[in-house]
């Protein structure tokens, strides 16, 4: 992924930091939730472009009386609805723009959560270093 920037620091506890981050924050679990009933519902739309078949057969042996009958059956059906005023390709078109909406979103949310969790790390090890430094300071000047 090209927001992966935090990997180019070579920092391996920033890195284990932005992926529990986005492993477990709430909007980006949500996004991909929201991306998966996306990906249901055009999946579903798809379906309604083809026909539906159904197929199924049955055979049956019955002895009875010194005697046996066999009987065999067949059956197929199959179901299309002509869309003549293109409600289902609008529907499935509709569901794919909902679906890369959804994508989009899951992206931004997780490059939301890479950017604040670096943010809060270089913060804190910022900080970290300037205490360092004045405690340093503040040994070798006494």
């Amino acid at each position: 992924m090209a927001a992966e920037f935090w990997q180019s620091w070579n920092d391996p506890k920033l890195s284990a930091l932005v992926e529990k981050a986005r492993s477990a924050n709430a909007d980006v679990l949500t996004a991909l939730a929201s991306l998966r009933m996306a990906r249901a519902g055009l999946s579903e739309a798809q379906h309604a472009l083809f026909p539906e078949t159904t197929i199924g057969g049955d055979a049956s042996h019955r002895h009875a009386d010194g005697g046996s009958s066999d009987s065999f059956s067949a059956s197929a059906d199959m179901k299309w609805s002509w869309n003549l005023a293109g409600a289902d390709l609008s529907n499935e078109t509709a569901r794919r723009y909902e679906a890369l909406a959804s994508e989009i979103s899951v992206a931004d949310a997780q490059a939301l959560v890479e950017a604040e969790t670096a943010q809060a790390y270089i913060n804190l090890r910022s900080t970290l270093s300037c205490h360092i430094t004045a405690s340093f300071l503040a040994k070798n000047s006494a």
